[in-house]
């Protein structure tokens, strides 16, 4: 029986085993039989007048004899390392054999039993995966223990070799021959080159780029490449079926060669991070092995998630989003296995192919085609999820899968979006017509187009930037269904992209889900489709009172235009911009207004332009001073009059106003193309 539990160090030696592919035998009686085997044997040392402890670990574990500088513990060890190599040779059970001498303490278990502590064990851990099932393994500890005892007839130490411990501590370690018994280093793994010739799809990439990273040139590596086939590059979709790699399966074989080549291996271990939310990247991933988790921060505070959001394995394309988008990454990525990942840039492959398209070549025009394709399905069910309009972060959005049913509604637009890079010539002003321009013109030019990445400054109102941090809508172009005036912009950032929903997907959905869509369109566009909540319009004998009323909407955080009307002026671009970027016209009607022509009247003209631009919703709040007629200058709207203490009429324009620009009330649009108005 072992010493009583005691914290003083002490001289042990450590005779340890494990049985070699325990953890991946299938049957269950196999692995009973082989533990059964191995704790026999151990018993019959453990129950010998030589004190000896037992740390089992299922398929092995460490024998310790306490005595360490005892010769009966030593002669005790090497009885013990000659009935583990018969019970593995009679059993055909690959064993792995190795032995320390270190110092431990002794400590009571939870369950009465002894344990030990000490490096002596730990060492005698990290050994016990050095060796392998041809030989015995010992430390320079070990073979001195015995030796201070010896000869030990039969007992041979052969061939040192100096490893480092997980202390960083290098150990020189010996192979002990016993007998007829002769033991050998545990042979290398085979070669890549091996590997190669028996793998397939990403298993032979991998082993492909592990030569190709040693020898970029290597023949059988290259020609390993040219023979993957296209079903060979597979993923599971989250439907559980098996698809295509979109990025390899329409590159030719010359092509896919030059994209591995340039790409880099990247492996991690087990829960580690690859890379995390807010990190810059400007590279894609591939995942040849292992699975890697998405962990999504919900909403935008700081919370890290404990569970992924979902997650991808062999085949799969992860963290495309940071770089087509040009933003940071947009979740944390992390092992949930040990993985291998192919990292290689997007614009890498996108180069090689636009340039052989540019020579007419069909094949790389076509996978050129569904790359982008890809690229933008996938974009798109990453800002539905950001944006109420589409699914929303809480899932309640318009085109959100009913709770009733399988059908995706987006499913009916992933076909009908793209990613447009804003061009360098439209550096210095972006347009509508400049960005459609810059598309793909044979799928037309109408659509919704969302800021996905950079920002921008406003031409049209000073001082209005949008950002792509929330997705805002710049322009919505589709007639019969929804038309909204079209800003112009600066960039403020050096990488712009917009991202169009075309027009025949929208068209495309049910009637229902499309004015559930149109509606919150409308709600979400008061901030980005127009710089202003109010257009003030008035002759300048009220000016002050304009003044007034404009610093008291201003006050309460309202956007207020309003222009220096001049004798003889023509109609500015500046106020027929501010017209149409608005959300509602605010007329000052007084006697001052009345008396005046009205074929040269500029608030008579700015009522006209408005309802011209938007005559189903023209948003129009008339405030009536006096006993000015309204009738005359803005018929059939209900106006709001000043009467006694004109806080109360503000109040009520404010009332008006606060709801367009929250959504409540449906912003100025229409269903057909704004043609600026001209007037002689």
């Amino acid at each position: 029986m072992p010493d009583a539990p005691t914290q003083d160090l002490r001289d042990v030696l450590v005779v340890s085993c494990d049985i070699v592919g325990h953890s991946s035998e299938q049957e269950h009686e196999v692995q009973l039989s082989r533990v059964t085997g191995i704790n026999s044997v151990v018993a019959e040392t453990i129950e010998k007048p030589v004190p000896a402890i037992w740390a089992s670990g299922g398929d092995g574990g460490h024998v310790i004899f306490p005595d360490g500088d005892d010769a009966s513990a030593a002669q005790a060890a090497l009885d013990l390392i000659h009935r583990f190599l018969e019970w593995s040779a009679k059993d055909d059970v690959g064993l792995r054999v190795t032995a320390h001498a270190g110092q431990v303490s002794q400590v009571r278990g939870a369950d009465g039993r002894v344990q030990v502590v000490g490096n002596g064990i730990n060492v005698a851990g990290w050994l016990l995966t050095r060796g392998g099932p041809d030989g015995v393994i010992v430390s320079d500890a070990f073979r001195c223990r015995l030796e201070q005892h010896g000869p030990w007839p039969g007992v041979e130490f052969h061939e040192p070799r100096s490893l480092r411990d997980k202390s960083a501590t290098d150990q020189q370690l010996w192979r002990m021959s016993l007998g007829d018994f002769d033991s050998k280093w545990y042979g290398p793994a085979r070669d890549d080159r091996a590997r190669l010739a028996e793998s397939r799809g990403w298993e032979l990439m991998y082993y492909a780029k592990r030569i190709l990273q040693v020898n970029k040139t290597d023949g059988k590596a290259l020609d390993a490449l040219t023979r993957l086939k296209r079903l060979d590059l597979v993923y599971t979709n989250p439907g559980g079926e098996q698809e295509a790699n979109p990025f390899f399966e329409y590159l030719q074989p010359t092509m896919l060669r030059e994209v591995a080549k340039s790409a880099q291996l990247v492996e991690r271990q087990y829960n580690e991070v690859i890379c995390k939310l807010g990190d810059e990247g400007d590279t894609m991933f591939v995942i040849l092995r292992g699975r890697v988790g998405v962990y999504k921060t919900p909403g935008r505070d700081d919370n890290r998630p404990t569970e992924p959001y979902f997650s991808h394995q062999e085949g799969d394309v992860v963290g495309e989003l940071a770089f087509a988008l040009g933003r940071r990454r947009t979740a944390d990525l992390v092992a949930m296995t040990p993985v291998v990942l192919l990292s290689f840039h997007l614009s890498d492959i996108e180069g090689h192919l636009e340039a052989r398209a540019k020579q007419g070549d069909r094949d790389a025009i076509h996978a050129l085609a569904m790359i982008k394709s890809f690229i933008s399905r996938r974009v798109l069910e990453y800002i539905s999820q950001e944006v109420d309009f589409l699914v929303g972060a809480d899932g309640s959005g318009p085109l959100a899968v009913p709770r009733d049913s399988t059908a995706d509604p987006l499913a009916g637009l992933s076909g009908h979006t793209e990613l447009i890079t804003v061009p360098d010539e439209l550096r210095r002003q972006i347009t509508f017509e400049g960005i459609a321009e810059a598309a793909d013109l044979d799928r037309g030019r109408h659509g919704i187009y969302l800021l996905a990445a950079g920002e921008l400054n406003s031409l049209v109102g000073p001082g209005s930037t949008l950002s792509h941090e929330d997705f805002p809508i710049l322009w919505a172009d589709v007639p019969g269904f929804l038309v909204l005036p079209k800003q112009r912009f600066e960039p403020r950032s050096n990488k712009v992209k917009v991202f169009r929903i075309e027009s025949n997907g929208i068209m495309g959905l049910e009637w229902t889900r499309r004015e559930a869509f149109r509606k919150a369109v409308l709600k979400s566009v008061p901030w980005s489709c127009f710089v202003y909540d109010a257009f003030i319009s008035y002759t300048h004998h009220d000016a002050d009172e304009a003044q007034h009323w404009a610093r008291e909407l201003r006050a309460r955080g309202l956007r207020v235009y309003m222009n220096e009307p001049a004798e003889g002026a023509g109609f500015l671009q500046e106020v027929d911009d501010g017209l149409k970027h608005s959300l509602a016209l605010v007329p000052m009607i007084s006697s001052n207004v009345q008396i005046r022509d009205l074929t040269d009247n500029w608030v008579v003209k700015e009522v006209n332009a408005r309802k011209s631009y938007f005559p189903k919703s023209p948003h129009i709040f008339p405030v009536v001073f006096g006993e000015a007629r309204p009738e005359l200058i803005a018929p059939g709207v209900t106006p709001i009059k000043v009467i006694g203490d004109r806080a109360e009429a503000i109040e009520k324009l404010v009332q008006k106003l606060e709801q367009l620009r929250d959504g409540r009330l449906e912003a100025p649009h229409t269903d057909s193309e704004i043609i600026d108005v001209t007037f002689d």
